[in-house]
């Protein structure tokens, strides 16, 4: 099935501007490093696991081994995804800049104003996906496994009880119940990531924009504090969502990070002379953990 390709137009006159993209929720997870990444992996990977338990006793002469060690390993299996799409040049015949691919029938290029708004537009929608993919991603066609799929499937995985819908009036309460269940060991770890969803942010800085105005000062609008513990948005995160883990212990594996970010084009005038330009895009990712034990949810 071919790309559809729909232009609405009632050109006269001149062209004012670039072309204005639909906004399209941003991405942070890669772009910020919120997560441990793995480059040029093409195939199932092992990511290993130690824990050491102690068994400290009271000094006796004599030596008496105890404790374990304990080596194991958790599988990362990246999966390949690809966009195809086609478009006939002459359909930008009737465009405002037509003129650009010249005066002769054999329709040499497509307009590269056109070209470079496409390709942007995509490369945008693209970034989107993966970062959704990364969080919310149900492993079927088009799409990897994503954490939290993963994690509400694991009963190791400690879950915040009865989670309800974030507003500006319950934001605190059931922010500091999230922080809450967080492991002491965990809480205090240099990579913490105490990541919200966008309406968690937005519920908070209404409470501190009106504690802000009351008392004559205002938050940094870069900064998300909240009882001394520094909350990052996680712009794919779904609605009412919160989740609690340390960088080390998530790994996103892809092949190489610059797929991601790149579209090849081909014109097929060079091959089979039909006047179509071809454009496709192919990258691998997933995205796994070590310890559930160790990552705390709040998903209502």
């Amino acid at each position: 099935m071919a790309t559809t390709l729909d232009i609405t137009t009632n050109f006269v006159g001149d062209v004012a501007g670039d072309y204005i993209g639909k906004m399209i929720k941003g991405s942070n997870t890669l772009s910020e490093n919120l997560v441990t990444i793995l480059p040029n992996i093409v195939s199932t990977t092992y990511l290993r696991k130690i824990e050491t338990a102690d068994s400290f006793v009271d000094y006796v002469c004599g030596f008496t081994p105890a404790g374990s060690i304990t080596l194991s390993e958790y599988a990362i299996t990246p999966k390949k995804i690809k966009w195809d799409s086609e478009l006939c040049k002459e359909d930008f015949r009737q465009l405002w800049t037509a003129k650009e691919m010249g005066f002769s029938a054999h329709n040499d290029s497509l307009p590269a104003t056109e070209q470079g708004a496409i390709l942007m537009d995509m490369a945008r929608v693209i970034a989107r996906k993966v970062d959704v993919d990364i969080w919310q991603g149900d492993n079927t066609t088009g799409k990897f496994n994503g954490l939290i799929p993963q994690l509400v499937a694991d009963a190791s995985v400690i879950d915040v009880a009865t989670p309800v819908a974030i507003t500006s009036a319950n934001v605190e309460a059931e922010l500091a119940r999230f922080v809450d269940a967080v492991p002491d060991a965990v809480i205090g770890a240099d990579d913490l990531v105490l990541g919200v969803s966008t309406n968690v942010l937005r519920a908070l800085k209404k409470v501190q924009g009106s504690q802000a105005r009351a008392n004559g000062t205002f938050a940094n609008p870069s900064e998300f504090d909240f009882n001394g513990y520094t909350l990052t948005e996680i712009k794919a995160l779904a609605t009412n969502t919160m989740v609690a883990y340390t960088k080390s212990n998530v790994t996103f594996v892809t092949g190489l990070l610059a797929d991601h970010n790149e579209i090849k084009i081909k014109d097929m005038d060079e091959t089979d002379l039909s006047g179509n330009i071809r454009m496709k895009v192919v990258f691998t990712g997933a995205i796994g953990y070590a310890y559930g034990g160790e990552i705390v949810l709040y998903k209502a």
